[in-house]
This record gives structure tokens, sequence and C-alpha cells, in this order.
């Protein structure tokens, strides 16, 4: 398993892109869990197919201005975790 740290910055409106987000990880794997810290700044954590990851990557890519910022590799055989920082301005 591989954990992804990525950040998501957009400002469209917050409810569109959660919506489009949370569409684009049900199309590669699906959410564990989804945090908001403010009305602007919320976390997604997903688990997705390692396989799928950098296209799930080059998708979020086209729609959105996205950062990799941290990248922590376990020994455990299982499919990697993303841990998506949203912030909207």
């Amino acid at each position: 398993m591989i954990r992804h740290f990525w950040n998501i910055i957009s400002n469209k409106n917050k409810h569109e892109v959660l919506s489009e987000i949370e569409k684009m990880v049900n199309n590669f794997g699906f959410i564990i869990d989804y945090k908001k810290f403010s009305d602007n700044d919320f976390c997604i954590i997903a688990e997705i197919d390692n396989k799928k990851v950098e296209v799930f990557f080059n998708k979020l890519s086209e729609n959105y201005k996205t950062e990799k910022y941290n990248t922590i590799f376990l020994n455990i055989p299982e499919d990697d975790e993303l841990f998506l920082n949203i912030k909207i301005f």
C-alpha cells in the first residue's frame, strides 16, 4: 500500500467541486472518510486500486490545480490510500 497526499485547489462552487471529485473517486475506487475543516477546506480519504492511481491523478489534473506533496510507502499488499486536501477559494 502507498499513501498519497495531494492538494486540490479550485475556485468553483464547493458543492460542484465535491460532487465532481466524489464521482471521479467512485469511478476508480471508493471513499473511506470525509472531513470538513472549514467552509472551504475539506479532506477526502479514498482507497483506489494501485494500478489506477496515476490515471486518477491525471483526470483530477484536467479539471483542478493539483499537487502531490507526500507519499508514504508501506509494505502492505492492499490498494493505495489517497488523502485529498481540497481548498476552495
